[in-house]
Order: C-alpha cells, then sequence, then structure tokens
C-alpha cells in the first residue's frame, strides 16, 4: 500500500509540476527519473534536519530563480 501512495503521489508530481506526459511511456520516464531523484536525495541526506533544509532551500532554489530572473529580463 505505501509503494501505491507513493506512485500516487509521484504521478501527481509529475502532472503538475513537470508539464504532464503526453503518453504513458513518457509518464513512466519521468516518474522513475523523480523517483530516482527523490531516492538520491533521501540517500545523501540521511536525516534531513531543518538547518540543512533551510540552507539547502537558501542556496539552490533561490540561485535558480535569481538566474531565471536574469535571463528572464535580458532577453
Amino acid at each position: 500500500q505505501s509503494a501505491i501512495f507513493t506512485f500516487a503521489k509521484l504521478v501527481l508530481m509529475v502532472h503538475l509540476f513537470l508539464g504532464g506526459a503526453s503518453g504513458f511511456l513518457e509518464l513512466l520516464l519521468k516518474t522513475f527519473v523523480l523517483f530516482i531523484v527523490v531516492i538520491s536525495f533521501g540517500a545523501i541526506y540521511g536525516r534531513f534536519k531543518t538547518p540543512q533544509s533551510v540552507d539547502f532551500l537558501i542556496k539552490v532554489p533561490t540561485t535558480i530563480a535569481v538566474v531565471g530572473l536574469l535571463l528572464a529580463t535580458w532577453s
């Protein structure tokens, strides 16, 4: 039951945040890639504490957002 719930959450994330899928094979591929990313993240950070998450969220997504903003205003 936990595996089905995890798969359903990943499929929902693919549809909401990764643009969905035009076919079943594409859906499985995007879901598998997202699954690998989530598993890798869990393996790298075994116990993800609050200071680590704040540090990560300040560094990575903020940097990506600033670069995206600069690219959007530059072109």
